[in-house]
């Protein structure tokens, strides 16, 4: 006995047939997802903000912190982070003292700017690393302090057509 039964005769189909009406659906769909995958792998990437932007948002944020030592390591942060961002400085790794002798080194930033660094700096080690944080200390006049500091160098740094490097004359190590 046999499974499959089948006692019709096979038809031919004409190819007049096709059902071309599809096709008036399909390609827009095709169409549509061609597009779609075009643009996502072309698309533009978002321009990332500007050392100066970042900063200066960080900055701003800066009056939450009511405790002393913590205002003054965070914006010792984002002095360190910007420094490491702009100028390639290293100051992450370095010292308060070693940061203010590095800009000695680079000679673009005038005396009273350097002053300005070094006095914020060693307020803020004076408040981090300090016995007790001091009782006169003014949150408001820090921040402002911080911002004039800061603009102050944003603007020297933009103004530079471009900062020496003091390893320059020793050349590639290879």
């Amino acid at each position: 006995m046999q499974d499959i039964r089948d006692s019709m005769e096979p038809e031919e189909l004409s190819p007049s047939e096709f059902p071309w009406w599809v096709l008036w659906f399909a390609l827009p769909v095709l169409a549509f997802a061609a597009f779609f995958l075009y643009r996502r792998r072309h698309r533009r990437p978002t321009p990332l903000p500007s050392p100066e932007a970042v900063a200066r948002r960080r900055l701003d944020a800066l009056s939450a912190i009511q405790d002393p030592p913590a205002f003054c390591a965070a914006l010792t942060a984002i002095l360190a982070q910007y420094l490491e961002a702009r100028l390639q400085l290293g100051a992450s790794r370095l010292t308060s003292v070693e940061i203010a002798r590095a800009f000695q080194r680079i000679g673009v930033m005038d005396t009273a700017w350097q002053e300005s660094l070094e006095a914020l700096l060693a307020e803020c080690d004076r408040a981090r690393f300090g016995a007790e944080p001091a009782a006169d200390w003014d949150q408001a006049a820090a921040i402002a302090r911080a911002r004039r500091t800061f603009d102050l160098l944003a603007a020297n740094i933009a103004s530079a057509p471009s900062l020496s490097n003091p390893w320059e004359h020793l050349g590639s190590f290879r």
